[in-house]
């Protein structure tokens, strides 16, 4: 299934292993291993990042799936675009056997005339299709060029409106407070 494919691709593209391999043709990269960890070490414990805080994450929609790179460094987008290009040819080299594997085996299943789903079927068509865009020559996720970077931060305006809001909703509290306060004791007295 495509999650399968965009999981098995990420475990591909986080691979410390190859990210040396791909270092070792470019060791003037400014790309470092950290960028790619989805992890960090606190107190001798590894955790997971959260997704905010990672360099590079990937992000999927309903028109694709996206790599996200959180810098404005044009030379370092350059080189996570071309680590992707490096990433999807040995994504093809390997996921080449595997769908030689599973095509097999649901071709035996066929000729044992076992009963496929119709899940089966279809993932059995999706496999077809994949393998015939290999052997064309084609790139399992076809990577484009960056997109412009875009702000993510709140607009000023809504943060300074939201904090003179805020500001006013505490104002009138502490007000209502003290007078709550206030007439408390002058009924107690």
């Amino acid at each position: 299934s495509k999650e399968n494919i965009n999981r098995d691709f990420q475990r591909i593209f986080f691979s410390v292993k190859n990210f040396d391999r791909w270092k070792s043709i470019h060791p003037n990269t400014k790309l470092l291993k950290e960028d790619l960890s989805t992890t960090v070490t606190i107190d001798g414990f590894t955790v997971s990042k959260n997704k905010a805080d990672r360099f590079i994450d990937f992000d999927i929609d309903q028109s694709g799936a996206f790599i996200d790179v959180k810098s404005n460094d044009f030379e370092i987008i350059a080189e996570v675009l071309d680590y992707s290009n490096f990433i999807n040819q040995k994504f093809v080299h390997e996921y080449k056997a595997t769908i030689d594997n599973l095509i097999a085996q649901y071709q035996a299943a066929n000729i044992q005339n076992a009963i496929l789903t119709d899940t089966e079927k279809f993932s059995f068509l999706e496999l077809k299709i994949i393998e015939r865009q290999i052997q064309k020559g084609k790139m399992i996720f076809a990577i484009a060029s960056p997109t412009f970077p875009s702000k993510t931060s709140t607009p000023t305006k809504l943060l300074l409106l939201m904090s003179t809001m805020l500001g006013g909703f505490c104002g009138v509290g502490f007000v209502l407070i003290k007078n709550a306060i206030k007439n408390r004791k002058q009924s107690l007295a």
